[in-house]
């Protein structure tokens, strides 16, 4: 019967319960511990013999090794045997339960197979291969095993195999619990109550710990003082926490009030008649400060109003502290008008002369300019100008200066120019044309005593330089001109005058 035939012969017979075993094929584990805390590596050497009879030249063997991987954690198979090695697989789920125990899950199958009926050769019993593990951080209490089954035997041999039970054992609980305070140190005012906030106490095995927390140390409000508040506590290992402590001080009754530095006094320019507005002064004001003894920097309130008037104010700058007490002090905020009014208007401009002497000032051309000068200013509005103008304005520029003054007598001047001219020609006035009669052929004279007389009487008078001379381009003699009438007259020249 060949080999192939002898192991389905074996598999079918040993299902149907009717095989008649010569011998048992023994897995013997061996583990390094049976009692690993957590985080330990485990060691198992699965070791094999084949007993009643023991017999070294078998066909070979095919099994599974099973664990709890929520207890264990699979490392690796290590030296498995080669001889006629055919499977080692990797993890796999053990959904149909081969080994009968719930509690595992995962399973590796190796499986050896000789022809030649030689396995596993010369020299029982002999090392399978090492199962390598290491415990899960959470297996700490309880046991956990791992156990073998049988895939296929030898023909004639059944499958044994002891389990290997791993007990977990606590790692030794060494690290301190710690203690949170519930809030920070605490100051009160003699006479008031106190109670405890307490502290929370939290251990990395035994969890929330509170209730074990140890308070001592006691507060009489009624006696100023310090007072010190200790917390304690010990894990159920015994390991004691750090003693976190809270200090309590009792003052006496705060009667000192704050200190009230108020800002360096201060003078500023008036804006309008109303003063000056607080704006202008947001940062004066908030350089004010507070300080107090038993409570620090406090916030510093005052009174100044929202329009500071001309002259002197006095601003009150106040503070108040926890227990009521008010800090005061003040600084002064003058406003003063020292702006001169501005003077508007003052613009040059000429006028023509009335007399030799000039222009008098009441000339509408002149007293129009001059009224059209004003001055504003910034507080008192408008203002009077007054101006040096002469009541005579003579040929020439006169330089006019207007002057004003505020309500603080702060002065302004301004200049114009007046410029007063002789543009105007004189007047000039002549008696009326004649007809004189030709004295000859060539005409008449000018020597004539007529056309001499009409000469004469030519006139010119001036708005400044009075009555001037006149010149004319009067000929030497006249020429005659034929009339053209029937009785031919010499007709005079036109006499041109200016």
């Amino acid at each position: 019967m060949s080999r192939a035939v002898r192991v389905l012969l074996a598999a079918v017979l040993a299902t149907v319960g009717l095989n008649s075993f010569a011998g048992t094929q023994l897995i013997i584990p061996n583990p390094t511990s049976s009692s690993l805390t957590p985080g330990s590596s485990l060691a198992i050497d699965v070791g094999y013999n084949s007993i009643a009879p023991a017999d070294d030249t078998l066909s070979g063997l095919s099994f599974r090794m099973h664990w709890d991987s929520r207890r264990l954690n699979f490392v690796n198979l290590a030296s498995v045997l080669a001889t006629n090695l055919v499977a080692a697989t990797a993890p796999q789920s053990d959904d149909e339960n081969f080994d009968g125990d719930p509690n595992t899950n995962l399973y590796v199958l190796v499986s050896w197979d000789d022809e030649a009926d030689a396995w596993p050769g010369p020299t029982l019993p002999r090392s399978l291969f090492t199962a390598n593990f290491t415990t899960q951080s959470t297996f700490s209490a309880g046991s956990t095993a791992v156990r073998f089954s049988s895939r296929v035997t030898a023909l004639d041999y059944d499958f044994a195999a002891n389990p290997v039970v791993v007990t977990g054992v606590p790692v030794a609980d060494t690290d301190a619990p710690r203690i949170l305070l519930r809030g920070g140190d605490v100051t009160l005012i003699q006479g008031a109550s106190y109670v405890d906030a307490g502290a929370n106490a939290l251990d990395d095995r035994d969890g929330d710990i509170t209730s074990r927390v140890i308070v001592s140390g006691a507060v009489n409000t009624g006696v100023p003082g310090t007072y010190v508040v200790s917390y304690d506590v010990t894990d159920l290992a015994g390991n004691a926490a750090t003693t976190v402590t809270r200090t309590v001080q009792v003052l006496p009754p705060d009667v000192t009030p704050p200190e009230v530095t108020p800002p360096t006094d201060i003078t500023i320019e008036a804006e309008s008649a109303a003063g000056a507005s607080a704006e202008s002064l947001v940062e004066l004001l908030a350089a004010a400060s507070a300080l107090d003894d038993r409570y620090g920097p406090l916030e510093v309130v005052n009174d100044a109003p929202s329009i500071f008037p001309l002259g002197t104010t006095v601003v009150t700058f106040s503070a108040i502290d926890e227990e009521g007490n008010t800090g005061t002090a003040s600084a002064s905020v003058t406003v003063e008008d020292t702006t001169a009014p501005t003077i508007f208007g003052n613009e040059d401009f000429d006028v023509e002369a009335e007399t030799a002497s000039g222009t008098p000032a009441t000339n509408p051309v002149i007293a129009a300019a001059l009224a059209l000068v004003v001055a504003n200013d910034l507080v008192d509005g408008v203002v009077d100008v007054d101006n040096d103008a002469p009541s005579l304005f003579p040929l020439g520029t006169t330089v006019v200066t207007f002057t004003a003054f505020d309500n603080q007598e702060n002065v302004a001047s301004a200049t114009l120019e007046v410029r007063v001219g002789d543009a105007t020609p004189p007047d000039i006035s002549v008696g009326d044309g004649v007809t004189v009669e030709a004295l000859d052929a060539t005409g008449t004279p000018a020597s004539d005593p007529t056309i001499a007389a009409l000469l004469a009487s030519a006139v010119a008078t001036d708005t400044v330089d009075g009555t001037v001379s006149v010149t004319n381009d009067a000929p030497a003699t006249f020429r005659w001109t034929r009339r053209s009438s029937p009785s031919p007259r010499p007709m005079p020249r036109a006499i041109r005058h200016r």
